[in-house]
């Protein structure tokens, strides 16, 4: 078994130990926020903010594809728009 990595924190030191579902939980919501947090990070200006059309098209990324050119094309009027979204509110 896999000594580096979240097989020790899963299953412990020799792999034999049961993963119980709140270490899991625990988990995936830190991964969660951490991808969150990276995201919000990489889109945002030095005012700590993004854009109402950045935060648009970052949602779209993960819409479903057959409605892409429709978010598309809602993210692209929010060109012009004074709106900013906090970590917050992301």
């Amino acid at each position: 078994l896999n000594s580096a990595g979240i097989c020790p924190l899963f299953f412990g030191k020799d792999g034999k130990q049961e993963l119980e579902f709140e270490t899991f939980e625990t988990f995936l919501t830190n991964l969660r926020e951490a991808v969150l947090k990276s995201q919000f990070l990489l889109l945002s200006d030095e005012d700590g903010s993004v854009s109402a059309k950045d935060y648009a098209l970052n949602l779209a990324s993960y819409g479903n594809m057959r409605h892409m050119s429709e978010y598309l094309a809602r993210a692209e009027k929010l060109e012009d728009s004074n709106l900013r979204i906090s970590y917050e509110e992301y």
